[in-house]
């Protein structure tokens, strides 16, 4: 019969797309750990120079996808030059690069020995290498550039060979790591023994070469935090406002162990002592015998040590994770620690896309380990997410990790040939495992008898910290668009009853507050956060401080890619002029200059405040109260409001058109005669009033301030309604350089919901607080634009 073929060919057909869709899917879920088979022979590549031991310290990935490698090349026991080899991306060597054509850059700073400690590419392709080396007896800072083809930059360094270095005492200085300003301007960290021991040392330099005379003394900035113990940089991060924060530790006078240190300073190098305690956070004490390998500023703002742990003859690895406040993360490994054996020193560490954390350093061989994001061992790559490629006759060394941009792992070093050490290099195939990580919010219910359960209980990625004093946190909506926004909400409790009163904050991407909070009578608190475009996985850190201690949590939520909206065409015939009938100025006679007569300040105010109506469109998005730093939306600055020597309250309605609908909005403006002082910092806080006698329900507000300083950056201004509840319009830091503020600020999202339904009627406050002692300016006059 012709259906038992058929059957048996449907049978045959689906075998074999079942085989091939297991093949698809073994190709497709590759071991994370397994060598690059592209790459060199096998995963691994090793390079001998000249016959000499020669190692790679640092690694770099091109853009082109090809990559670099740095590191000494040891000529004696006295002597080590610079040597740089490129190879493409499937580890072969790139013979276009060098002098001699043959992938090879050999370079000299000095007749001693030589280190690399850093490696980056410029914003014109150029190659940076950074370290030290020893000149007349200590060591010096060292700084090479070189064009994209190897050669030496002609324009760079003091006798325009491509090479500087830089002595600042008779003593060693030596570089930690390098960043690259967004100006081209290379910042250098590490540490000088100028005073006999070790102070943290930054040095910067321009374009080319020369030192930068507009940071600190000469291009130098020393900070001696213990005049008689060592203190040392790990990492430098530019703040979006160009402010440094410094990752850094200090031997302990105490104990002699090293405690965690976080430093800010202004673009300038001047330390900001307005920051924790004169500049400084001071966290908590490593263990003894720990050294720092390598430090990471997170995208979320969190920071991550990673270092070797020793105690008598063992030793092996340690991660130490702290929020921006420098208190340790709970969430990561136990209380904040992870410490592992295999390593006998750690050196580098690296982030995935994923914010998994691969590690190397020295071991029997040529090790790479890897943790999910709670610092728990990833046990898809390799053996309890450690893996081991001998290379040469003594395994190898591993100096730098990278992660590439197709998330292959690069781990870099040294290994031995018989008779010297050569580069090592070996590649894994990297990338995200099947197995998801082992999830880091928890989600317990509030205690028996707490208040009833809030928007914090509801949200779905909620989590709470258990304690005496027990807090929570939520974001809602749990999944969010970019660049869309979030409201955060956190709740304290102690002894199982809600405070209030109590000082809330929430960081993301920033050791700085993004938004900030009170709690209420059931101990909850929000806050407006803008996510940003980064996609994937976010984290929100919540800080509470109560009875002068701060406690602080993660909560974790999702930005999604936004959709791309479809024009639907058909909508356009219903937004019609036939619509403009219905927004008439019946309501304009309630606003007649017969009113003016009844709109008139006492005689106690001196100061010219005029109303006039104006319209803008401003954005609302629903919360609860709390006080805000407002996001800044630009717009075309508008004419300085009108100064007038009376002290009388006008009301003008603008006269009804068709593209302004009503109610219409009311403007009133505040002239301070003489330019009213604004007080130096920082302890410097002005306040300018405007009385409001008009029975107005806000439904929408926008404030104009015209302001002269010497730099803007330095004000956090507050606009504060009648009833005190405290908008932020601008936070220190904002238009940093600038000499004036004279802009529109829209006040949306939560800081409007604050506000919006209340009576306007009453005195506004414009509050000034100047934040940095030194420069002065006035505040001229401010508008506020009420839409009723």
């Amino acid at each position: 019969m012709p259906t038992k073929p058929l059957t048996l060919s449907l049978l045959l057909s689906l075998t074999v797309l079942l085989f091939l869709s297991v093949l698809s899917m073994s190709v497709f879920a590759a071991n994370p750990a397994e060598l690059d088979s592209t790459f060199g022979t096998g995963g691994i590549v090793t390079t001998d120079v000249l016959s000499k031991p020669n190692y790679a310290n640092r690694a770099m990935v091109q853009a082109d996808g090809k990559i670099v490698v740095a590191g000494p090349l040891v000529l004696s026991s006295t002597n080590a030059d610079t040597h740089l080899v490129r190879y493409h991306p499937d580890g072969s060597i790139d013979t276009s690069f060098g002098i001699n054509q043959n992938g090879i850059v050999i370079s000299a700073t000095s007749s001693g020995l030589e280190e690399v400690s850093a490696i980056l590419t410029q914003s014109e392709g150029k190659l940076v290498v950074a370290g030290h080396a020893v000149v007349g007896g200590d060591y010096d800072i060292t700084l090479l550039q070189y064009n994209p083809d190897g050669t030496a930059d002609d324009f760079f360094g003091p006798a325009k060979t491509g090479r500087v270095v830089t002595s600042l005492s008779t003593r060693d200085e030596k570089i930690r790591t390098m960043t690259l300003q967004p100006d081209d301007k290379l910042l250098l960290i590490g540490s000088t023994a100028s005073s006999g021991d070790l102070d943290i040392l930054m040095v910067r330099y321009n374009w080319d070469g020369s030192l930068d005379t507009d940071f600190g003394s000469g291009g130098v900035v020393v900070t001696t935090l213990n005049s008689s113990r060592d203190d040392e940089a790990y990492a430098v991060h530019i703040q979006p406002d160009g402010k440094l924060l410094v990752m850094a530790g200090l031997v302990d006078a105490a104990t002699g162990r090293t405690r965690f240190v976080l430093l800010r300073y202004f673009a300038n190098g001047a330390r900001d002592l307005a920051y924790g305690q004169d500049g400084a956070i001071f966290g908590p004490l490593l263990d003894t015998g720990d050294v720092v390998g390598d430090a990471i500023f997170q995208p979320d703002g969190r920071l991550l040590l990673v270092g070797t742990w020793k105690s008598g003859t063992e030793h092996g690895l340690f991660m130490r994770r702290y929020y921006p406040d420098t208190t340790y993360d709970p969430d990561f490994g136990n209380g904040g620690v992870v410490t592992t054996t295999g390593f006998s020193l750690v050196r580098q560490a690296a982030l995935q896309s994923d914010n998994r954390i691969v590690v190397t350093g020295e071991a029997d061989s040529l090790t790479t380990a890897r943790f999910y994001e709670n610092g728990t061992p990833d046990d898809t790559f390799g053996v309890q997410g450690f893996i081991t490629t001998s290379v040469g006759t003594d395994g190898g060394r591993g100096h730098d990790i990278l992660v590439q941009p197709d998330g292959k792992i690069l781990t870099v070093g040294r290994a031995s040939n018989g008779s010297n050490t050569d580069i090592a290099m070996v590649r894994y195939l990297g990338g995200e495992s099947d197995i998801p990580p082992t999830p880091t919010v928890t989600r317990t219910p509030l205690p028996e008898g707490s208040p009833s359960p809030t928007p914090l209980i509801i949200g779905e990625n909620a989590n709470c910290k258990e304690g005496t004093v027990r807090i929570c946190a939520s974001v809602v909506p749990a999944t969010v668009y970019q660049d869309d926004a979030v409201v955060v909400y956190g709740r304290i409790f102690d002894s199982g009853t809600p405070v209030p009163n109590v000082p809330m904050d929430v960081r993301y991407y920033s050791t700085e507050p993004v938004c900030g909070s009170t709690t209420d009578a059931e101990g909850l608190a929000s806050c407006f956060l803008n996510v940003g475009s980064t996609l994937g996985q976010r984290t929100a850190v919540v800080s509470f401080v109560y009875k002068e201690v701060t406690h602080t949590i993660t909560v974790t939520f999702m930005v999604v890619e936004a959709p791309t909206p479809t024009p639907t065409p058909t909508n356009t015939p219903t937004r019609t002029p036939t619509n403009t009938p219905t927004r008439t100025p019946t309501r304009t006679p309630t606003r007649t200059p017969t009113q003016t007569a009844t709109r008139t300040q006492t005689a106690t105010r001196t100061p010219t405040v005029t109303r006039t109506a104006t319209r803008t469109a401003t954005a609302t998005f629903e919360a609860r109260p709390t006080t805000l730093y407002l996001p800044v939306m630009r717009r075309p600055l508008p004419p300085t409001p009108t100064r007038t020597p009376t002290a009388t309250v006008t009301a003008t309605a603008i006269p009804t058109a068709t593209m302004i609908p009503t109610p219409l909005p009311f403007q009133y403006s505040r002239d301070e005669t003489p330019n009213k002082p604004i007080k130096d910092g920082p302890a410097g806080v002005i306040t300018s009033t405007i009385v409001i006698t008009d029975q107005v329900t806000i439904r929408e507000l926008r404030l104009f301030p015209n302001i002269e300083h010497a730099d803007v950056g330095d004000l956090q201004i507050d606009l504060i309604h009648p009833d005190g509840t405290r908008i932020r319009i601008h936070k220190p830091g904002d238009s940093a350089g600038d000499t004036s503020l004279r802009r529109w600020f829209d006040i949306t999202g939560p800081a409007l919901a604050l506000v919006k339904g209340k009576s306007a009627t009453g005195t506004w406050t414009l509050e000034i607080k100047d934040t940095i002692e030194g420069r002065t300016g006035f505040l001229n006059s401010w508008s506020l634009e009420i839409y009723p």
